[in-house]
């Protein structure tokens, strides 16, 4: 988990510029970092209990997951859809899983029941439908992966789904792929593909930027090994951000993917803060100088 100690000693650092957005949070550093779902913060407060802030940083609401049968329920990621749609990804450590649909005061909407799908990171697409990256069990009750299956699934609006691609087979033995990471969004829909952070080894640190089509076809893949929270960050114009560990100064330095050259290059950098995400074409840093998340929105380097 992203413990603020750990992230003040190596943070991702922002630009030697102005913010053109700045907005100071409520949201109050007592652990792990919160995550970034479209302009909201939300803290999973494990394993059941979630806290959604609004746009401003203010206001926010309250979800609790009810346990199922005599198993506690416990969240894997949150989506925010465009209309203050929230999906919050669950399962069990034996029993059902699925995801919860609820609208923007969190009030209960419908569940989608995955199965033996263990729903990991959830985004929204721009029709509403919602897109899952994670894993599935081999029988049920087992806590054991099976052997191979689609580790993307597509969900309509109304919550069936439509289909399943990106088989676990084409990625090497160890950690699952889609395996869920505390508040770190691991799957972004952008408007002609959908991008993935998945797991690609047999620790946590060696992982990959995946790019697929809506189809499931794999349409580039790249190594980001080295940092266990590579903070992946695609923007609207089809540029794609991460952190990366600089071995002379064991400090993370922010990246831009050079597809010419399949290379993640070093971009100038010069301002405190943790790359949080985007918004459009617009990157979000974050930082905590007073004890709470201040939002800084920067133009990209050029």
């Amino acid at each position: 988990m992203r413990v603020v100690p750990l992230l003040l000693a190596a943070a991702c650092v922002g630009f030697a510029q102005s913010p053109v957005r700045e907005v100071e949070t409520g949201a109050v550093i007592s652990g792990p970092l919160p995550g970034l779902a479209n302009n909201h913060l939300y803290f999973i407060d494990m394993p059941d209990h979630v806290r959604v802030f609004s746009p401003n940083g203010y206001s926010s609401i309250v979800i609790d997951l009810d346990g199922r049968g005599d198993e506690r329920s416990y969240v894997q990621g949150i989506a925010i859809d465009s209309d203050g749609t929230i999906a919050v990804a669950w399962g069990t450590r034996r029993g059902p899983s699925g995801i919860e649909i609820r609208d923007g005061s969190g009030t209960l909407l419908r569940t989608i029941d995955t199965g033996l799908f263990m729903p990991g990171s959830v985004a929204f697409d721009a029709d509403h439908s919602l897109w899952s990256f994670g894993w599935q069990r081999a029988a049920k009750g087992s806590q054991v992966p099976a052997r191979d299956f689609g580790m993307l699934r597509h969900y309509s609006a109304a919550g069936n789904q439509m289909a399943a691609f990106l088989p676990r087979s084409v990625f090497p033995k160890g950690l699952e792929p889609g395996g869920a990471q505390a508040q770190e969004q691991r799957i972004h829909v952008m408007p002609d593909h959908l991008g993935l952070v998945a797991f690609s080894g047999e620790t946590g640190n060696k992982q990959e930027w995946v790019e697929v089509d809506f189809n499931g076809k794999v349409l580039g893949r790249w190594r980001i090994d080295g940092n266990q929270f590579a903070c992946v960050t695609p923007t609207s114009d089809g540029n794609v951000y991460a952190t990366e560990r600089d071995p002379k100064t064991q400090k993370d330095i922010v990246v831009r993917l050079d597809r010419a050259t399949s290379t993640w290059q070093p971009v100038a950098t010069g301002a405190k803060g943790q790359l949080y995400g985007a918004d459009g074409d617009r990157l979000i840093f974050g930082s905590w100088p007073k004890g709470v998340i201040l939002l800084d929105w920067f133009k990209q380097p050029s």
